[in-house]
């Protein structure tokens, strides 16, 4: 798959339901790790900020690449009301899932729930308000990252969460 495809095929599943819609995407961007031309582009040299590979204003996606160095550790967080999907195109990423509980007086408690090693093709889907880390476990590891909204937009007005 190369990126006009798969930049066509968010465009025509758009409009699935957001469980159909995520796991087709993952598939295809599975699938889209596989492509020389893609590794080539985002490995020589390597990326160091955020690279949109494509963004829609009308449905407000987000495609980005981005590499990390070994040791980054993004800490548990949410994407608000935004799902994300990750896919590991070199590199290894540890990822890891956790509930939240509220004790008697408020207080918030996150506890581990899964935890999972990515390599190369492999991804994972997290949906609206889904707690989650990320760490790189190699040097250069690199990421394609599609959001169904604008992450920041989701931060300034308080529904991501940091924990």
């Amino acid at each position: 798959m190369k990126l006009l495809e798969f930049k066509n095929t968010i465009q025509e599943v758009w409009s699935e339901s957001t469980s159909d819609k995520i796991q087709i995407l993952k598939a295809h961007m599975q699938a889209l790790v596989k492509d020389k031309d893609l590794i080539n582009q985002l490995t020589s040299p390597l990326i160091e900020d955020d690279l949109i590979l494509d963004h829609d204003e009308r449905l407000g996606y987000y495609l980005y690449a981005y590499s990390e160095g070994q040791g980054t550790y993004r800490q548990p967080h949410n994407h608000g009301n935004g799902w994300v999907i990750y896919v590991v195109l070199s590199g290894i990423m540890e990822m890891a899932t956790y509930f939240e509980t509220k004790s008697d007086d408020g207080e918030s408690h996150i506890f581990e729930k899964e935890h999972y090693l990515l390599t190369s093709g492999d991804g994972r889907a997290f949906y609206p308000g889904d707690i989650h880390h990320t760490l790189s476990l190699s040097e250069g590891t690199i990421i394609l990252r599609l959001t169904s909204i604008d992450l920041r937009g989701e931060l300034a007005i308080g529904r991501m969460k940091r924990y």
